[in-house]
């Protein structure tokens, strides 16, 4: 028996939609939807959300008015089956979305699905069986879409115009890396495997130059977060202040909890979503601050345990992709990486702390640990910034003969 729908529970939902500033156009397609459900509902001929949004899959041309029915469709079923209310204007559920994984043959899921047993009882972070369980999806995928349903049927020709296309590389060395683990953890599983790793392209590493932070585009940074009249909000200012001076990825600060704070001993505590490693920093006083006057004087009073929410009601914690919102705005106040192409984003606030760790001539281990890095080495990949310190390692060449044209 399915459960039919209220008129009265979806009204709800339309009061919901009106206080929160929906419009008009969108909530006459809202109660036009919530009609059809409930018609099919009453008489019997209700097969369930999906059902009823690939009814429309299969009949609608436009993909503009496809995408409006499977917003709508979405948030009836988001709201109807789980309770949950959109966050806001524009926001999108996640209702149909399909992976690549979703999308695979059983052996090649079966695949991946060992290699994540495998490697999750050998202690292996579960990022890192994620990404690497990603990228071979997606290799997997690509390669059903030319007539591959089995391992036995992938052949060296195959794997490498994954790789390449028109004499053109397509995927890079980490992702082949990656490929590479799932099909090493799952050899002695799937006859075909050891096969693959050896068709593997050789494929070398790269690393690109990253646009650091000058110090005076730093600078400016700083200066916009202590002006009062930056027309930055006081969670911009807190999230930015994180980053620059704890070097914590954007991930730890969305997931940064209140509890996290310890206000009695100055320090945070965390535990990091990338390595599952404990990490204790100090609190100083500039992010301290910071934190203090969003949390006191504009955090919404919620459940929500995280520090940093949404302004939406609910206020549900914000994910790292929203954290990218608050640098760009820091990064418009202040005027710079204001060209196409120019990097921003969250990570070039770590380079920032370690180069100027760095310059201060603080110990190599002591910058691990404050970065969290469970790797020593891991350091190094920030040693090309420190400017200050590779001058010196610089040879004249007033000794030889240079044309001047060379510098002319």
């Amino acid at each position: 028996m399915v459960k039919v729908t209220s008129k009265e529970n979806f009204e709800k939902l339309i009061d919901y939609l009106q206080e929160h500033g929906y419009s008009k156009e969108y909530l006459k397609s809202m109660r036009t939807e919530m009609r059809v459900v409930v018609r099919l509902q009453e008489h019997g001929e209700w097969r369930g959300y999906r059902e009823h949004y690939l009814q429309y899959a299969g009949s609608i041309t436009s993909s503009g008015y496809l995408r409006r029915k499977k917003s709508i469709v979405g948030l009836l079923e988001q709201y109807d089956v789980r309770g949950i209310y959109p966050s806001g204007p524009g926001n999108l559920s996640l209702f149909m979305k399909v992976s690549h994984y979703d999308c695979l043959c059983e052996e090649f899921r079966s695949v991946i699905d060992t290699y994540r047993k495998v490697e999750k009882e050998r202690g292996v972070k579960e990022p890192t069986i994620s990404i690497s369980s990603l990228n071979t999806s997606v290799f997997f995928h690509s390669l059903q879409g030319h007539g591959i349903q089995s391992l036995a049927q992938i052949t060296e020709k195959e794997v490498v115009g994954f790789f390449f296309s028109g004499g053109v590389q397509k995927y890079g060395h980490s992702f082949k890396k990656n490929i590479r683990a799932v099909f090493k953890a799952t050899r002695t599983h799937f006859a075909g495997c050891a096969a693959i790793m050896d068709f593997l392209p050789p494929i070398r590493e790269q690393r690109k130059n990253i646009q650091y932070l000058t110090p005076e585009e730093a600078g400016r940074l700083k200066s916009v977060l202590d002006a009062p009249d930056s027309g930055l909000c006081l969670r911009e200012r807190a999230m930015v202040r994180l980053l620059m001076y704890t070097g914590l990825r954007a991930c730890d600060v969305a997931a940064l909890r209140l509890e996290d704070i310890d206000w009695s001993k100055d320090i945070i505590r965390i535990v990091q979503q990338k390595t599952g490693v404990a990490l204790t920093l100090p609190l100083r006083a500039v992010v301290g601050n910071a934190l203090y006057d969003y949390i006191v004087k504009e955090r919404p009073h919620c459940d929500t345990r995280e520090v940093f929410v949404s302004k939406f009601p609910h206020h549900r914690r914000l994910g790292a992709g929203s954290i990218g919102g608050a640098i760009n705005a820091v990064y418009d106040a202040a005027g710079i990486r204001m060209g196409k192409g120019e990097r921003r984003g969250s990570h070039i606030f770590r380079h920032l702390l370690a180069v100027t760790l760095l310059g201060n001539d603080v110990p190599q281990p002591v910058i691990s640990s404050t970065l969290g890095h469970t790797s020593p080495e891991s350091v190094e990949a920030y040693l090309s910034a420190d400017f200050m310190h590779l001058r010196k390692c610089g040879l004249s060449i007033e000794n030889f003969p240079v044309r001047k044209e060379v510098f002319g």
